[in-house]
């Protein structure tokens, strides 16, 4: 098996279990839930299946969250997070700049307006 996709059906294997896990479900739960067999479960858990398209959506809802999700791994959503978080300071510091200009143009302004003694 290709090693990107070996990592990524780790990576989807143990976010349906973490996932499944944080909600106190067990395979049974699950399975119920999405209308399929627990040992399909089983199999997607221990890495022994892969999972249809339709089996992936229907995971993603009773988890209710993207089906992309599923296919994040932490340290990736970590990064995401930073990367957006740094952007959002950016867009905060931008705004800052602009608003301490514009602030300084028209104190500026009123200096410039003021009657001289």
């Amino acid at each position: 098996m290709d090693a990107l996709l070996k990592e990524i059906l780790d990576t989807f294997r143990f976010n349906v279990k973490n996932y499944r896990e944080k909600k106190n479900w067990t395979q049974r739960d699950l399975a119920i839930q999405i209308d399929c067999s627990t040992g399909a479960i089983g199999s997607l858990e221990a890495g022994s299946s892969k999972p249809s398209f339709d089996l992936i959506v229907k995971i993603a809802n009773a988890f209710r969250v993207h089906p992309a999700l599923l296919f994040i791994s932490k340290e990736e959503l970590s990064k995401i997070a930073q990367e957006n978080e740094d952007s959002m300071d950016r867009i905060f510091l931008l705004h800052i700049e602009k608003e301490l200009r514009e602030y300084l143009k028209n104190q500026s302004k009123a200096v410039s307006t003021m009657p001289q003694k």
